[in-house]
């Protein structure tokens, strides 16, 4: 843990500063075709970025690794939290008995006073190195800064496998994120469309039955929705969600998702960038 009190003076206007800035890397996961001749099953330092926003919402975005540059900002003012996670905690999901990626820390902030409004935001560069630090995430204030403004921010920075701020403590968590060809399974395809399955588990979850009334939350942005499903895998305390999209080509179609019941947010809200080529 480690407690910064940033004084900044600015020399010449800053349209775009970047606050508490961190890195990490992400060259491939099971949300992507593999797209690399490698024996691993994946390949990254962190596999998303988690924020814990000041109205206490818990927002998941899995990671991607191209194609193109894409910049994902996140709106709020003075929040509790936001970092970058390594969640995938077994060594057979990697494979990798050199680098160990079941073992790499994860990074959170925690704000102290007033930052005001702002956006975390998100960077992921597109890289076919694992050598390449491609994912950057910082806050960047609303107010660009003026060439003779004195700024402060003060913030934490928890390191570690769970640091404190990584997860709520009532809420499901996203376990996984997986995209495929839309359809069913098994037969012909006759569409263009994308399918999502994210799994949900832990907090209130765990304790309800198959028929509780759990409901799904899905907003979609340059795209529709033409189907979904919700169920509890048997034998587990897992909420499956499956998503069917359609988007334009070449449309960068923003997803939301969340689970709904008995009057109250039962999980993190996960968000998704597909970019349809």
């Amino acid at each position: 843990t480690l407690t910064v009190a940033a004084r900044l003076y600015a020399r010449q206007d800053v349209t775009k500063l970047g606050v508490a800035p961190m890195s990490s890397m992400f060259l491939y996961g099971p949300n992507r075709l593999p797209a690399f001749d490698d024996f691993r099953p994946q390949v990254h330092d962190s596999d998303g970025v988690l924020m814990h926003t000041a109205r206490d919402e818990w927002i998941w975005r899995p990671l991607n690794n191209g194609p193109g540059l894409r910049i994902t900002s996140l709106r709020d003012d003075t929040p509790h939290g936001f970092g970058l996670v390594q969640r995938e905690r077994e060594f057979d999901q990697y494979l990798d008995a050199q680098a160990h990626y079941e073992k790499r820390p994860s990074l959170m902030v925690q704000p102290l006073g007033n930052w005001g409004k702002g956006t975390v935001r998100l960077l992921e560069i597109p890289t076919e190195l694992e050598a390449n630090d491609n994912i950057v995430a910082y806050w960047v204030p609303e107010d660009p800064a003026r060439a003779g403004d004195a700024l402060e921010f003060s913030y934490r920075l928890h390191w570690g496998m769970t640091p404190p701020g990584d997860r709520g403590e009532e809420l499901g968590q996203v376990l996984r994120t997986r995209t495929g060809e839309g359809g069913v399974s098994g037969v012909e395809k006759e569409t263009d469309e994308r399918k999502f399955v994210v799994d949900f588990s832990g907090g209130l979850l765990r304790n309800l039955s198959p028929d509780a009334e759990v409901v799904p939350e899905i907003t979609v942005q340059q795209g529709s929705v033409t189907q979904t499903s919700l169920s509890r895998i048997s034998g587990t305390d897992i909420w499956r969600l499956v998503i069917d999209v359609e988007g334009e080509t070449r449309s960068a179609v923003e997803l939301r998702a969340s689970l709904k019941g008995y009057g109250r947010t039962l999980t993190e809200t996960w968000l998704y960038q597909w970019i349809k080529q």
